[in-house]
């Protein structure tokens, strides 16, 4: 119970109730996501009780009574914002894979918690959105310094925030931890081992500077937003449990401008977690898997069969390559640009083995990037070059002169399709336009397909 004003006193419900009033005249932009999230008490027996508040991948907040109740207005604020980002920025989904699990020492106080680094990852991006945006946050959490777009952790500093996904923040801690572990071990302390890479505990004790976060991430369960579904298959994320995030987040951009208020600091992790919005498996299967040859192995059976105790081979496949050749002419926009590399991330997703050569240019060829399934989180981080003119022929020449086009089944052109095509592809080619891009008629008959990409 909350006294107001010494004259009359609030429950914990309609705490967060005047909240929400309150976020719809400070922040329109997080008042328009909480407005599709459900929120509710936890205090059902059954379920899983926790001390404070957390979400779920079925776009539910669920809160202690207790916690709501000791908050400060201010912070309850800065509390509801921070739950509904993790469902906006899709990290139920965007976490499969990642499941480092250590054990994190508070340096302040010596208690020890399990810690999932990816939890760590995407509360650091969490909580310097919310801080850039001028809420308070509970001391008991992972602290970026907004001033310095830097956070102190595990004994090391991670830089430029701002910059970065949370999958590339998770690689950092992950290095950080291993680098402490390392020279707990040069020193003869305890803690040996290394951290958990399954769903278990890490047998690592690891030093933090701060507190370990004051939340709840329930995204465990396969059927609430893994990535996978009972069967172990990866499942395609529409959006949050039948609702499209994506459409939402852009949604509420309109709405807060349209109030005369931006939300500040989405930065990298809001670009980067955009929504391919092709389907490059249909597209890239039909054209490459002519080329690509198929084996068999026994040292993984086929699961399709084993349920009825018979054991067949799995197929192995080499990997899928690809060219791309990306416009940085001036008349594509920053926008235009960031719908490029979504769809580039997408393909390398798509595809267990992949090998792509990234082609930048202008009127010129720029830069020759390859990326590997080993190195495909370098995508996120590519320096571009370019602003001039705009020349599709120097990349089919430069791919001759490389001979890619002896190796590589097939060339994906993102552009606006201002410019100049070579009169004969060197090699298959399809061309994604962006929105801003020239009438259809303009475009190469070669082209196996003009696929426009919407705003």
């Amino acid at each position: 119970m909350v006294t107001v004003n010494n004259l009359f006193t609030l429950t914990v419900d309609e705490k967060i109730s005047r909240a929400k009033v309150q976020l719809y005249t400070k922040a329109p932009f997080f008042s328009y996501l909480i407005e599709h999230m459900t929120v509710y008490e936890e205090s059902d027996p059954k379920k899983l009780r926790v001390p404070t508040m957390g979400v779920n991948a079925k776009n539910e907040l669920f809160y202690n009574p207790d916690f709501v109740d000791k908050l400060l207005d201010e912070e309850l604020l800065g509390v509801l914002c921070h739950e509904v980002m993790h469902c906006a920025l899709e990290h139920p989904w965007r976490g499969d894979g990642r499941n480092i699990v250590i054990k994190g020492k508070n340096t302040k106080t010596g208690e020890v918690h399990d810690l999932s680094l990816w939890n760590a990852a995407i509360d650091i991006v969490v909580n310097g959105i919310i801080l850039k945006n001028g809420f308070r946050i509970p001391k008991d959490c992972i602290l970026p310094d907004i001033d310095k777009d830097s956070i102190e952790i595990f004994g090391g500093t991670i830089c430029e925030l701002s910059n970065k996904s949370a999958e590339e923040i998770y690689d950092e801690l992950k290095q950080l931890v291993k680098d402490q572990i390392q020279k707990s071990k040069g020193k003869g302390q305890k803690g040996k081992g290394q951290p958990s890479d399954g769903d278990g505990e890490g047998s690592t004790v690891v030093d933090m500077d701060g507190e370990l976060g004051f939340d709840q991430h329930d995204f465990d369960d396969p059927e609430d937003g893994s990535g996978q579904g009972k069967d172990g298959k990866e499942k395609e994320c529409n959006g949050c449990n039948g609702k499209d995030w994506k459409q939402i987040m852009s949604d509420a951009s309109t709405f807060s401008k349209q109030r005369g208020i931006d939300p500040l600091g989405l930065g990298r992790d809001y670009d980067v977690g955009r929504k391919s919005q092709i389907n490059w498996r249909a597209i890239l299967r039909r054209e490459i898997a002519k080329s690509i040859p198929v084996d068999y192995t026994w040292a993984r059976p086929s699961r399709k069969f084993m349920s009825q105790g018979i054991y067949l081979p799995a197929t192995e496949s080499e990997e899928v390559k690809v060219l791309f050749a990306v416009d940085l002419s001036g008349s594509v926009s920053r926008e235009e640009l960031t719908m490029y590399m979504a769809e580039i991330i997408s393909i390398a997703n798509v595809f267990p083995g992949i090998e792509m050569h990234v082609l930048t240019h202008d009127s010129e060829l720029q830069d020759d990037h390859l990326i590997t399934t080993s190195t495909k989180s370098k995508l996120k981080a590519l320096e571009v070059h370019g602003g001039g003119g705009t020349d599709m022929v120097c990349v089919h020449e430069y791919i001759k002169k490389k001979g890619y086009n002896k190796s590589y089944a097939i060339l994906i052109h993102l552009t606006d399709g201002y410019g100049s095509f070579p009169d004969k592809a060197i090699i298959p080619s399809y061309i994604v336009l962006s929105a801003s891009h020239c009438p259809k008629e303009q475009l190469p008959k070669w082209s196996r397909g003009n696929i426009p990409l919407t705003a």
